[in-house]
């Protein structure tokens, strides 16, 4: 008796329209945070976030130890 597996048509089928359904949402979200501007506002943010880590390692090695000191 042979095995038979049932159903890999509709399986092949459905994982066709399931990458096609997240295809579709991936460009439709992507367009509206283009169109939107909140895409300028994060890279905004992001490179705020990198300006004040430079700031904070500079200042870091920058500043002097005093705890060492006795008056």
């Amino acid at each position: 008796m042979p095995l038979v597996v049932r159903g890999v048509p509709e399986l092949i089928i459905f994982l066709i329209i399931m990458a096609a359904n997240y295809l579709i949402m991936y460009l439709v979200v992507s367009s509206v945070l283009n169109n939107s501007g909140l895409k300028s506002k994060i890279d905004h943010l992001q490179n705020e976030v990198l300006d004040l880590k430079k700031i904070l390692n500079e200042n870091k090695y920058n500043k002097p130890n005093d705890t060492n000191k006795i008056d």
